[in-house]
């Protein structure tokens, strides 16, 4: 009898499915935002039914006899912690009960939907219950190409605090550090984006790590924010809790009201001294515990929330050449159904060595076939050509992409995380230096500051960025050689840096050729890539999804799986 086993991510904000077989492998995982389109999936269970029942009766049908354990990423509750740990923080009351009214509904919600579809075929009627972070840990471990690392989860909350420490070493995991009290550097950030007039319930977090590249950080600011942290042995603390009333009322003349001001550069000076604050103390964290635990490996897997931060990446990643940074392709809470899968498969087999080295992120779910097959006959706005040979669509692509089109691609697998790694992407020619602008305004519809990433192969890295280091899930900006920024200017930040994804020729074969393609015919080995979506919106998740963005942005074609999808004039 075969056991499957599934992770629920259930924080209330991210929630997702992940799905780990007998062997350790994880055969789906998917965000629960995808299937809804909603952002975020604010208070929505992880187990949509509609979304997961033809997954499960898939496996299922080609293993009658499996079975099934159901796992959560949560110990407990949001309003079974203490109430201490709201009272001093920087984020507001209502924004502190909002977080605890869907963290309760959603973990009272979740696994009705599962235990329906499946019935008898749960082994246990109960949701097992894992530390947040440990699941933090496994799920990045899972994609790790390192057996031995110091993993650090920095995230916005915990079970008890923001910071945990765990230790790898051949699948077996330690937990090293657990950091107590309310100092969160996922808070303080949380705080700053809402003072720049962005919303930190809706994820807007990136806004703020763009804008930070507009502006010098202020020296003043600077002292002010990092007088609120210490570093102590590894852990985080608020220097003085008797003063965070007073620094919060401070800042408030900083408060941006986009209804208001809508001028959001006018936030770019806040933005970029919290950025320098952020990424001071993370060294400071990092280095103390690199002291502390003295690890015999210069392996370190960061996630967690803050892990999300590409700018930091990118710096850590540029200033300690030393270290092999590990950041895994969904290091938010979405990721945390992976590990609590792993985490449900360890305690029912007693198997206490988790997998890792798993390098694709291409886990969730794939277009709707028989929809694809009846496309042609269905779509009377939209002229679709069919081209069956791989090189002979590539090639197609290129001819595309050297006018300048902007094309939509969804094939293959989604990615599982926040990133479009090439499967729900657009792509485009990053060598116009109208095309950031022409792809903010006309397709995306969001604020004309914000980056895209330059998608390379990664044998290609040295030539163009300074730090020659693998970048599979677009986790790290890097500051590409200023000699080459005029060649690449629609994938060039403000800063010089690029979000970069680095393309494996064996894993990612179709992608690696429509790159090197691309460099024959313009000399350039580099595509421009952005998710597949509107601003507001998650990326993509079916093929009406992908012809309704074709059909009401100024999108030049799309790509679903072997067909070619372009506007009738």
């Amino acid at each position: 009898m075969s056991s499957y086993y599934i992770g629920l991510s259930t924080t209330g904000h991210d929630p997702a499915i992940a799905i780990v077989n007998d062997a350790g492998e994880c055969i789906f995982a998917e965000a629960t935002e995808r299937y809804l389109q909603s952002k975020r999936a604010i208070g929505s269970p992880a187990d949509i039914e509609q979304h997961i029942a033809p997954i499960l009766h898939t496996i299922c049908l080609n293993d009658p006899n499996a079975q099934f354990f159901l796992a959560q990423t949560w110990l407990k509750t949001e309003e079974s912690k203490p109430a201490k740990e709201y009272r001093e923080v920087l984020l507001s009351q209502r924004s502190v009960d909002r977080i605890s009214h869907v963290h309760k509904a959603t973990q009272m919600s979740t696994g009705a939907a599962l235990r329906f579809i499946l019935g008898d075929r749960l082994a246990l009627n109960e949701i097992q219950g894992f530390d947040h972070h440990l699941c933090h840990a496994v799920s990045a471990y899972y994609f790790s190409p390192h057996p031995d690392a110091l993993c650090l989860v920095v995230d916005g909350e915990g079970e008890i605090g923001a910071i945990s420490v765990f230790e790898w070493h051949e699948g077996r995991v330690v937990r090293k550090l657990r950091n107590w009290g309310p100092a969160s550097l996922g808070a303080f950030y949380a705080w700053i984006t809402e003072l720049c007039g962005f919303s930190s319930i809706a994820g807007e977090e990136w806004k703020v790590m763009g804008l930070a590249a507009f502006s010098d950080p202020n020296e003043a600011l600077v002292a002010r924010l990092r007088s609120l942290f210490r570093v102590e042995s590894g852990r985080l603390y608020f220097a003085d809790i008797t003063g965070l009333d007073e620094i919060k009322q401070e800042f408030q003349v900083y408060a941006r009201d986009p209804s208001i001001a809508p001028d959001y550069m006018s936030s770019a000076e806040l933005a970029s001294s919290a950025q320098y604050v952020f990424t001071e103390v993370l060294n400071e964290l990092i280095d103390s515990n690199l002291e502390r635990f003295s690890p015999a490996t210069n392996n370190i897997i960061l996630t967690g929330g803050c892990a999300l931060n590409s700018a930091f990446n990118g710096e850590l990643i540029t200033r300690r050449s030393t270290l092999n940074v590990h950041v895994p392709p969904a290091p938010g809470d979405d990721g945390n159904a992976i590990g609590a899968a792993l985490l449900l498969r360890a305690k029912i087999t007693q198997h206490d060595v988790f997998p890792h080295n798993n390098y694709l992120p291409y886990l969730g779910s794939q277009l709707n076939k028989k929809t694809l097959v009846k496309l042609p006959e269905t779509l009377g706005l939209v002229n679709v050509n069919i081209i069956d040979d791989d090189s002979e669509l590539i090639n197609e692509l290129v001819a595309l992409l050297l006018k300048n089109s902007i094309i939509g691609i969804a094939r293959g697998r989604a990615e599982f995380g926040p990133r479009a790694l090439g499967n729900r992407s657009i792509i485009a020619s990053p060598i116009s230096s109208e095309m950031k602008d022409a792809i903010n305004r006309k397709v995306k519809g969001r604020e004309a500051y914000r980056p895209f990433a330059p998608m390379i192969p990664e044998e290609k890295v040295a030539d163009w960025f300074i730090a020659d280091a693998l970048s599979p899930y677009m986790s790290a900006a890097i500051s590409i050689h200023e000699e080459k920024r005029d060649r690449i200017p629609a994938v060039t930040h403000a800063n010089g840096t690029g979000r970069v994804q680095t393309i494996n020729k064996l894993y990612q074969p179709w992608l690696h050729k429509l790159l090197n393609e691309f460099e024959l015919a313009s000399g350039v080995p580099i595509l421009l890539n952005t998710s597949f979506n509107i601003m507001g919106k998650p990326i993509i998740h079916s093929i009406e999804d992908a012809v309704a963005t074709l059909m009401t942005t100024e999108l030049d074609a799309v790509v679903l799986e072997n067909l070619i999808l372009t506007k009738k004039c």
